[in-house]
């Protein structure tokens, strides 16, 4: 009957130790702050006057796990998904002051045009079309496989194609130096927008 009861002491000890761990865990998972709802109001009402309200509803989802507060207001995370293009799952991200007026001097990131411009938010071209493209237009092979991504580009303010080829690397890590090309590619109809060297020394 002791062992009994010493058994029973223990796996009770360590039930309640693994849920408070469990609790502690979720805890730090959840957000230390919380977005008032007129902050957060002003932030969709601005990414829906861009991306138009069925864009929003269907595809852009806030994130309040990456959103913080910060000295000048509230840094806003949104996700951009659209599950008919699997390249698509980008951040949306901007801050706002303490009213809730957008501070562009941080930037804004990733929210696509879709009222002004709704042919830049039709994706007609995939990873695999955009490598042939890129191919075609003699991008060097390089000495490594091509870094492809589809990403926002905030010189163009939309999103495209971006791939990276390196023709050259040496160095270490302390004095790593390579050179390059690069090339983007429009994601709606092919057209490349772009093509430049890089160089890191």
């Amino acid at each position: 009957m002791k062992k009994i009861i010493v058994w029973s002491l223990i796996i009770g000890f360590f039930l309640f130790f693994f849920s408070c761990k469990n609790s502690s865990t979720a805890q730090k998972n959840k957000p230390d702050f919380s977005v008032p709802p007129s902050i957060l109001k002003k932030a969709n009402d601005f990414v829906m006057s861009r991306t138009g309200t069925f864009v929003f509803n269907k595809y852009i989802k806030f994130d309040s796990l990456k959103s913080r507060k910060i000295k000048e207001g509230y840094f806003l995370r949104y996700n951009y998904v659209r599950p008919e293009y699997d390249f698509v799952n980008e951040p949306v991200y901007f801050t706002v002051d303490s009213a809730g007026k957008i501070l562009k001097r941080y930037g804004i990131v990733g929210i696509p045009n879709c009222v002004f411009e709704p042919q830049n938010c039709v994706y007609s071209i995939d990873s695999a079309e955009a490598v042939e493209i890129a191919r075609k237009n003699k991008l060097p092979a390089g000495l490594k496989k091509w870094d492809v991504n589809f990403r926002w580009n905030s010189e163009l303010n939309k999103y495209v194609w971006h791939i990276i080829t390196t023709v050259k690397e040496f160095g270490g890590a302390k004095s790593y130096k390579a050179e390059g090309e690069e090339i983007l590619i429009s994601p709606v109809d092919g057209t490349v927008l772009k093509k430049s060297k890089w160089i890191i020394r």
